[in-house]
Order: structure tokens, then C-alpha cells, then sequence
């Protein structure tokens, strides 16, 4: 993600406004801290005054993106909008969880002690 980051600052620097794509603040947090140096005004879809739920059925992190993309995109016409889609890839188990990330997670929440004893109990031991 940093090389793309730093890939499109350069083109970024005239632009005022982008609105990403994401509720989480934890995420946004992230995007200001990387975009900081630039002469921009970022804002979440609540800041931007968007309420959407939006469902990410892409099978890949970048159909998600452009999913998110799209539809604020389109709750405000004219905007610059920025998304993005993250997860874990695990290459012993083919790359899982992927993009179903969250929810594996979340569901490891309630049967694990802890998520990552959850994931390395998929794994065989190293013995």
C-alpha cells in the first residue's frame, strides 16, 4: 500500500477534498498520518455527511475497493473519493482467510481464546 501511497502524492498535491471511503476511524487515523505532508482535507463518509452500509461481495480486495468507491462516489457526484480493502493472507492456508479477514477473525473471537491461537490451530505444529 506505501508504493501506491506515494505513487499518486505527486498528483494529489492540487486537490482540497477527498472523502475515503471507510467508517473506521482507527483507518483514518492511518490515511491522515500518511497523507499528512500534503495540502489536503480528508474526510471520512461520516464526516462527509454519507450514511451508507455498503456490501462487499467483491471476491478479491480490489472488486471491494472499487466497490466502496462506487458507491460513495455516487452518494456524492463530482467528489474525489479514495478506498481500499485489507486482510490477512495466509500463504500456508492458500492465501485465506483473504478477504473474508473480518469475519474469521470475529468468529475466532468467540471460539478462541485468541484470534492468532485460532489461526495457528489451523496450522500444523512445528515440531
Amino acid at each position: 500500500m506505501t508504493l501506491f501511497w506515494m505513487h499518486l502524492r505527486k498528483d494529489i498535491k492540487k486537490m482540497t477534498k477527498i472523502i475515503f471511503a471507510t467508517g473506521n476511524a482507527g483507518k483514518m487515523r492511518e490515511i491522515r498520518d500518511i497523507m499528512a505532508d500534503l495540502d489536503v482535507e480528508l474526510l471520512s463518509m461520516k464526516e462527509a455527511g454519507i450514511k451508507l452500509d455498503i456490501v462487499e461481495d467483491g471476491k478479491t480486495f480490489e472488486e471491494n475497493a472499487l466497490i466502496k468507491a462506487r458507491a460513495v462516489s455516487k452518494e456524492a457526484p463530482g467528489a474525489i473519493v479514495m478506498a481500499d480493502d485489507s486482510g490477512l493472507e495466509v500463504d500456508y492456508l492458500h492465501k485465506k482467510p483473504g478477504i473474508y479477514s473480518a469475519r474469521f477473525i470475529g468468529c475466532l473471537l468467540y471460539t478462541s481464546p485468541s484470534p492468532r491461537d485460532g489461526l495457528l490451530s489451523r496450522m500444523p505444529s512445528s515440531a
